[in-house]
């Protein structure tokens, strides 16, 4: 014979199982007479905790109650409304309630039979994907206002080279020069805005970390000063990384003061360098990729959880100081990232901080260095700078430096201008109208593939398009720069150039 079906076994075997939270609350009484093992796996109370309770110590936000009551006598019921309790060690949860009234009609007590969803989970991935897309928004505006600051620093440097080249009373000469180091100082500025949005030009090569940190230690023990001492870990065999060594040893500055700033009664300052393996994260089938790990910790004061969540933001400092612009955190991120690594940081209040950078490993190490060849004679600019001010200087600049120069404003202009028996350098702006410095190269080293190019920007969205261009000896500069830079890169592509029709102008 059959088992007859036990109704009220199935339905407490329901709520027992449920994965959300169930809670039976007695409104008279103002206190909870039911509640599911989900409810108290997420409050972190036993059942007896949870009914002897009041009601009002669980909700975090004072008035939350009432709200959540006003509503459900105003309709009856409520949905998805948005609360938060305090968990019995302290900690906050996150919930969405969904209920209705109900009253019995035995005793005639009102109960509001609820149900409670965790979204903690939900709103932490919520934040930090918020947070990700203010932090890209901010990135672009500051690309952008870089870029033009760059070109506007670029003129007013190249007017006061240009003038310091002409005879000058003192006075006037020391106010020049007192110009050009507040450029410098405006350009230190717009490259950190730049590191921070990813839009600055990189030079990465394969390079072996732990010779990097060998080298960059005499200066970070400067940087620090002597009473904090700085102390190497690392790995023997670890692969080389690709990165520019120059950003990198920025990076380590950057942090480096901020270590210092941490333990200004002294301390110990780490580096350390692992082998490492990440997951990528938007395959589908995430496989790893191997990485290495370089670990930056100092036994500081640390950071409390609401400061760790902003310190890559671009002008969010601790630092006390007027001369603080805090990008330098925000410099170290979007160095990192450009560089296709990934930064993370760990700290505690009185037990120090830790920056863990993961860098990819170099797939291949540098290329040949090509081998100067014999000089050329009186050689050609082919300038392209869509900038009129910049455009002029420059083309005077190279001139005075004993060049040729023809100077258009576009690169449609420069790619109907192009000799290939003529010109024997391009030197050209990345963002232009009509057609862009990198579509520019490419189409002339259609022409003519070993013409020698000189790409330079206020900012570069992606260092992998100019690896793209075919053939080598090619060069980029940040604006702003000066001439000087600018003539001594020409002068040695022209060097490691095939051609030997001219020698290069004496310096």
């Amino acid at each position: 014979m059959a088992k007859a079906h036990n109704p009220d076994g199935i339905h407490r075997s329901l709520v027992e199982e449920c994965p959300f939270g169930i809670v039976l609350f007695n409104i008279r009484r103002s206190r909870i007479e039911q509640a599911n093992p989900a409810v108290l796996c997420t409050l972190g109370y036993t059942l007896e905790e949870l009914c002897a309770l009041p009601t009002p110590e669980l909700y975090a936000i004072p008035g939350e109650r009432d709200r959540f009551l006003a509503a459900l006598e105003e309709n009856g019921s409520v949905r998805d409304f948005a609360a938060q309790f305090r968990q019995r060690g302290g900690g906050i949860v996150h919930t969405r309630i969904s209920g209705y009234l109900w009253t019995d009609p035995f005793s005639g007590e009102r109960y509001l039979q609820s149900y409670l969803l965790d979204v903690t989970r939900q709103r932490e991935l919520e934040e930090t994907l918020n947070h990700a897309h203010r932090m890209e928004a901010v990135g672009r505006l500051a690309g952008g206002v870089a870029h033009d600051f760059n070109n506007i620093t670029q003129s007013i440097s190249l007017s006061c080279e240009l003038g310091l080249q002409q005879s000058l009373t003192p006075e006037m000469d020391g106010l020049l020069r007192d110009i050009l180091r507040q450029t410098a100082r405006a350009a230190q500025v717009t490259h950190q805005l730049l590191a921070f949005s990813r839009r600055q030009v990189l030079q990465p090569r394969a390079v072996d970390l732990n010779d990097c940190l060998r080298h960059a230690l005499p200066l970070l023990r400067r940087s620090v000063g002597v009473k904090v001492n700085v102390e190497l870990r690392l790995e023997p065999s670890i692969e080389h990384v690709f990165i520019d060594p120059e950003q990198l040893t920025l990076v380590l500055m950057h942090l480096a003061d901020n270590a210092r700033e941490a333990m200004p009664g002294g301390g110990v300052l780490t580096l350390s360098t692992y082998a490492a393996c990440m997951e990528e994260t938007s395959a589908a089938n995430r496989p790893r990729r191997s990485m290495v790990r370089l670990s930056v910790s100092d036994n500081g004061r640390g950071m409390d959880d609401s400061t760790l969540h902003h310190i890559f933001e671009p002008f969010f400092s601790t630092k006390e100081t007027p001369l603080t612009t805090g990008l330098g955190l925000s410099t170290v991120h979007g160095i990192i990232a450009q560089s296709k690594g990934r930064i993370e940081c760990s700290s505690q209040p009185g037990k120090g901080t830790s920056f863990h950078i993961y860098l990819p490993v170099a797939q291949q190490r540098a290329g040949r260095r090509m081998q100067p060849s014999a000089p050329h004679q009186s050689p050609c600019v082919l300038l392209a700078e869509d900038d009129p001010i910049v455009n002029k200087l420059l083309s005077h600049g190279l001139r005075h430096a004993g060049f040729s120069v023809d100077a258009t404003r576009n690169g449609q202009e420069a790619l109907e201008m192009f000799d290939a028996a003529r010109h024997h350098v391009l030197v050209s702006d990345i963002l232009m109208p009509q057609l862009d410095g990198v579509e520019l190269a490419t189409l002339l080293r259609a022409r003519k593939p070993e013409l020698p190019i000189v790409l330079i920007s206020g900012f570069s969205q992606e260092i992998g398009v100019f690896n793209k261009l075919p053939g080598g000896s090619i060069s980029y500069l940040q604006k702003p720069f000066p001439v000087e830079r600018l003539v001594g890169a020409i002068r040695n592509l022209l060097a490691q150039s095939d051609e030997q029709e001219q020698p290069i102008p004496p310096s």
